[in-house]
């Protein structure tokens, strides 16, 4: 890193990113302190920042569209047919998780759904899985606090 960036620059990032360590106080308790091994401090400017450069490899495909703000992704594919549209997503899935593991991300699969928007419902059960764990379907799924249903109303 330091061939592309000042030799200071290198060292406001070093000590920002390293030997960093909590503990946590309740009333007058406080626990030993902790290294943090992984993550940026939450609530400051440059946090964004190395998130988003830290995120710019994420795989992508043409045939979806990856939002992400913050830890929040969506995935999304279109197609006339939605076993199609759904397994374009199990690609996509698939990649993306094969990435978190090789960056050693850990995704939360309990705050994962899969909504199919369509016009017509279809009963079909379609399966999306993340790490063998099915990925829940549901009728509306939250995102940037905006809640989106299958019919998009």
């Amino acid at each position: 890193m330091s061939k592309f960036l000042p030799r200071n620059y290198c060292q406001l990032l070093e000590s920002y990113l390293f030997e960093r360590q909590f503990r946590v106080s309740h009333e007058m308790a406080f626990s030993r302190f902790k290294t943090i091994s992984a993550g940026v401090p939450q609530g400051n400017v440059l946090g964004p920042l190395l998130y988003l450069l830290y995120t710019a490899d994420i795989p992508t495909t043409k045939d979806i569209l990856l939002g992400t703000f913050a830890n929040d992704t969506i995935i999304t594919a279109k197609d006339i047919s939605l076993p199609r549209a759904i397994e374009k997503v199990k690609v996509a899935v698939h990649k993306i998780y094969k990435w978190t593991k090789n960056w050693k991300i850990q995704l939360n699969s309990s705050k994962s759904v899969h909504v199919n928007f369509a016009l017509r419902r279809n009963n079909k059960n379609l399966i999306i899985s993340l790490n063998g764990w099915p990925i829940p379907q549901a009728k509306s799924a939250k995102y940037l606090g905006i809640h989106l249903n299958y019919r998009l109303n």
